[in-house]
């Protein structure tokens, strides 16, 4: 009987313990801002349905410029010769750190809404737009 407590004791306790490491080890998403920098191309659209849409070879991809919790989005376009030639679509938006993730919050004149990164490293950006859509980016290869 005594045997039972103390292994039924032990076991609490080692839960308790892997639960408090587990919690507090949460990884900082600000610490992600600085994978956002940089040159991004779509690669496929995950619908909420769970059907995704793939992209191949792109005109335009996006160049991501992060300062502070600003970031700027501009397409641009490869050019052949190297470098990358500009089009007229910009557009500015917030960077935040909400709970567990980080947030944009864009702007324009007919609309406002938040995006969720679920995801970003080096090689991938993966964002959960406001209809539920989640969009895949992989650097693009300069």
């Amino acid at each position: 009987m005594h045997e039972r407590n103390g292994f039924r004791i032990l076991l609490m306790c080692m839960l308790i313990a892997i639960t408090t490491v587990s919690c507090s080890n949460k990884p900082d998403p600000e610490e992600n801002i600085k994978y956002i920098n940089g040159f991004w191309e779509i690669k496929e659209v995950i619908l909420p349905d769970g059907t995704s849409k793939e992209y191949g070879s792109r005109i335009t991809i996006d160049h991501i410029e992060v300062e502070g919790k600003q970031a700027t989005r501009k397409k641009v376009v490869p050019m052949p010769s190297g470098g990358f030639g500009k089009t007229t679509s910009e557009e500015t938006f917030i960077i935040t750190a909400e709970e567990d993730s980080l947030r944009f919050y864009r702007n324009t004149e007919f609309d406002s809404w938040k995006e969720t990164v679920i995801n970003v490293d080096a090689d991938e950006l993966r964002v959960r737009g406001k209809n539920g859509r989640i969009f895949v980016y992989k650097r693009y290869d300069l």
